[in-house]
């Protein structure tokens, strides 16, 4: 079984207190493919929950930053294809009823992340959304739309 994603999350010694540390040298910006496979083998060895320890192997990185990496991109749980039409209607379904609580919405949409789903709206489904209340476009409430565990194909009506 492939490891995928847990948000329990620890701070290296060098986020807590930046100043105190002269040594830390955080990395910003873009992951290289090396970061990426040596990221990869160590939550395969010790597992995604402990990201402080993860960090400590690699270099400039700190355990947030790896769990988010992990979380967002690299976890085999993580869908990295086009979003459905499906999915968009579920997103502005739930958006209207949840509003911006994307970490709900995500529940309802198996194998996609908050992140991936709070940027989706932002780039491309907000603009629909005013539209459709700027022109009076019948919203049909999804009565069944609920916060099921992910993985259960009746929370959301077919569309």
């Amino acid at each position: 079984m492939k490891p995928s994603c847990s948000s329990s999350s620890s701070s290296s010694a060098c986020e807590s207190t930046p100043r105190a540390n002269s040594n830390c040298h955080k990395i910003k910006g873009p992951w290289t493919a090396e970061e990426d496979r040596v990221l990869t083998s160590l939550v395969e060895a010790h597992g995604p929950r402990n990201w402080a320890l993860i960090s400590r192997y690699v270099k400039g990185r700190s355990g947030k930053s790896c769990r988010l990496r992990w979380c967002n991109q690299l976890s085999p749980a993580v869908e990295h294809r086009a979003f459905s039409t499906r999915e968009d209607e579920v997103i502005l379904h739930a958006q209207a009823r949840f509003g911006n609580r994307w970490a709900t919405i995500a529940r309802l949409l198996p194998g996609r992340t908050d992140n991936a789903v709070k940027n989706h709206w932002n780039a491309t489904l907000k603009r629909r959304a005013s539209q459709r209340r700027r022109f009076g476009a019948q919203d049909d409430p999804l009565t069944a739309l609920t916060l099921a565990p992910p993985g259960l194909s009746d929370a959301v009506p077919d569309l």
